[in-house]
């Protein structure tokens, strides 16, 4: 026999009201999510008019508000917040550039933008020209550069040529410019290989800059037909060219560093390259290929200390050599010549690696840089491929400290004509950082450079 447990009196009162709250949570259980969490109108206990609000519709009215809220605030942040290393990182003023060719120009500029430095952008914009500028500049290129960090308040001198007159270039501008990174870079270096790469790889239109150049490119010596310089050689402005065996080699360097050039598989492929073409390239002197650095003294103008590079090459050697300036917000600057050792170098492509073997000697061209040492600002950059008249690109440098426009020191400087005589500036004569609103930027009006100042 089962023991029934006795029965509990309820009261009405008890009754009635655990009856509405079931009613009341069947309700909701049939209600979709969102009208659970956001109640439409007042609550069905609270009288109209009432002016008052029941304890638990009130409190999941403000919870929906906070958890929308908190959702909006964080959709929006993501909306505008973007990494360092994107393009729009840095909101406003983020540099100046300038250089023989445009495209290169731009491909600096957007590192800057992304949050990169004048070394970052400088890297970048070098390994672009070999691309898009070849007739001055390439893997298989040499230069020098003068690099102003405003944190250390120290310029140094880079210098990557050490080929002697009469033999063929030794590939030194990766070296170099891993050498810069290293020491000034921010950003990671496989990320500013890869606009050169994109553009070897998938093609890029020849610029007006390039296409006044093409006319001197050397009839080929050797090597296999076919080569893509050769269908260069019938390019219009606008005509889109491609590189891939360059693209290979831009991206073995992004992937790997510059030691694969100088050691390994790829070297070996380069030595073969050199005697194919006719070019002597000993193993020791690819190995053995270091970039060096040097303390800049520099002297005396105005407030300022005007730190400079001299070249001394042929006129030949001035028309393969092209120069660049860049300076980031913080008021760090670069400015490098680069050459090839004559237009197009000797020529020679290095079979299945895509570069221009330069024809080696002595770096020509000029770069200086005026910075204030004491306020930590850089003021000025002026280069040219062309060594010229001694004082005659010093005397736009003071110039543009006095804070004559930038075209006008070009025009009264008068350097002699030719493409290798073409003047490169940047000005900020109230200085960078404190008044970037100061800076212009200025390619030599008689070429087909390009100049910006980013985020003004």
């Amino acid at each position: 026999m089962l023991n029934t447990p006795p029965a509990r009196h309820v009261s009405p009162e008890k009754a009635r009201d655990f009856r509405r709250t079931r009613q009341s949570s069947r309700h909701l259980a049939s209600r979709p999510l969102a009208s659970r969490l956001l109640p439409s109108g007042r609550p069905a206990s609270t009288p109209a008019g009432s002016g008052k609000r029941s304890g638990w519709g009130w409190g999941r009215a403000r919870l929906a508000a906070l958890l929308l809220g908190s959702a909006g605030a964080l959709l929006a942040g993501c909306a505008e917040h973007r990494a360092p290393g994107t393009i729009g990182y840095v909101q406003g003023f983020s540099g100046l550039v300038t250089a023989d060719e445009p495209r290169a120009v731009l491909v600096a500029r957007d590192v800057l933008s992304s949050g990169g430095n004048a070394a970052d952008a400088a890297v970048a914009l070098a390994f672009t020209l070999g691309v898009t500028y070849p007739v001055a500049a390439g893997i298989g290129s040499e230069g020098t550069c003068l690099a102003w960090n405003a944190k250390n308040n120290t310029v140094e001198s880079l210098s990557f040529n050490p080929s002697a007159p009469g033999t063929a270039m030794t590939p030194a501008l990766a070296r170099g410019l891993y050498a810069l990174h290293a020491r000034h870079g921010s950003l990671r270096w496989e990320g500013l290989l890869v606009p050169s790469e994109n553009l070897a790889r998938f093609g890029f239109p020849v610029s007006r800059a390039l296409h006044a150049r093409l006319a001197e490119m050397p009839p080929r010596s050797a090597g296999p037909s076919g080569s893509a310089y050769d269908a260069l050689r019938m390019a219009r402005e606008g005509d889109t060219v491609r590189f891939p065996d360059l693209a290979s080699t831009l991206g073995s360097l992004r992937q790997q560093g510059p030691g694969v050039l100088h050691r390994g598989p790829i070297a070996r492929e380069v030595l073969a390259g050199y005697s194919a073409t006719g070019h002597r390239l000993s193993q020791e002197s690819l190995q053995d290929v270091l970039p060096a650095w040097a303390p800049s003294e520099g002297t005396k103008l105005g407030n300022g200390r005007l730190h400079a590079l001299f070249g001394n090459g042929s006129p030949a050697a001035s028309a393969g050599t092209t120069t660049f300036s860049v300076a980031d917000r913080s008021g760090n600057a670069v400015a490098c010549i680069l050459s090839l050792g004559a237009p197009f170098g000797t020529g020679d492509v290095v079979p299945g690696r895509g570069f221009l073997i330069g024809a080696g000697g002595s770096v020509p061209g000029q770069a200086l840089l005026l910075v204030n040492q004491n306020s930590k600002e850089f003021r000025a950059s002026a280069s040219q491929a062309d060594t010229g008249p001694a004082g005659a690109l010093q005397s736009v440098v003071e110039a543009l400290d006095e804070g004559t426009p930038p075209a006008d020191a070009i025009r009264d400087a008068a350097p002699p004509t030719g493409a290798s005589a073409r003047v490169n500036v940047l000005s900020c004569p109230e200085g960078i950082p404190p008044n970037p609103a100061s800076c212009r930027a200025q390619a030599d009006p008689r070429g087909s450079g390009y100049a910006l100042q980013s985020g003004l």
